[in-house]
């Protein structure tokens, strides 16, 4: 998408440590020499995590799924975990060599958002735009729900600008989650209207 859509051709670092997912992502990312990608998943303390994987494959998390997330997916089976490691965002950055500034982070964690944006760091002072995966409802148990969400990032000093609806139910009305944009503030003129 961002290669052929968006055009955008600068540095991308894809960070995933879910074992399979993270396969078809290096073999998506093997031709381009400026995608790199990293098998270690991100949180709030460099360590060791164990990863709990489910049976599609895409709602690999740290947390195990809530009754919420049972009811929404039923068919979805916990089949083993694995161990991986686990870096802070601002431990692993001067290996990345991208200006802070001038980056966009996108995070998608199945419940662990918060504790990324954590190990961020001092990071979050200057990284002007964030890109999250937001749910209504945690599909995980211990998740952080939108209202938490909306509050810690304001207490990082960023606004959310963007709701982009992800998934919904059935029957349409109702949003599962959404891709919200969170603008740093203090990286933004707020003086002038445009």
């Amino acid at each position: 998408l961002l290669r052929g859509d968006v055009r955008f051709t600068g540095g991308i670092t894809s960070i995933e440590p879910s074992p399979l997912a993270f396969e078809a992502l290096a073999e998506e990312a093997s031709g381009d020499p400026l995608w790199v990608t990293l098998p270690v998943a991100l949180g709030s303390a460099d360590g060791k995590g164990s990863l709990n994987l489910f049976s599609d494959g895409q709602f690999d998390s740290f947390r195990q799924l809530s009754q919420h997330g049972r009811s929404y997916e039923p068919r979805l089976t916990r089949l083993s975990n694995t161990e991986v490691v686990i870096r802070r965002l601002d431990t692993i950055w001067p290996s990345l060599g991208y200006d802070p500034r001038t980056t966009m982070l996108k995070i998608d964690t199945q419940g662990f958002d918060l504790d990324v944006v954590a190990g961020a760091g001092t990071l979050l002072k200057v990284i002007p735009i964030i890109v999250m995966e937001v749910p209504v409802e945690a599909i995980y148990e211990g998740a952080p729900t939108i209202e938490q969400i909306l509050s810690a990032m304001r207490q990082h000093g960023y606004e959310v600008t963007g709701w982009f609806p992800v998934h919904r139910y059935a029957q349409g009305a109702r949003v599962i989650e959404f891709d919200c944009t969170f603008v740093n503030l203090g990286r933004c003129a707020t003086s002038q209207r445009n």
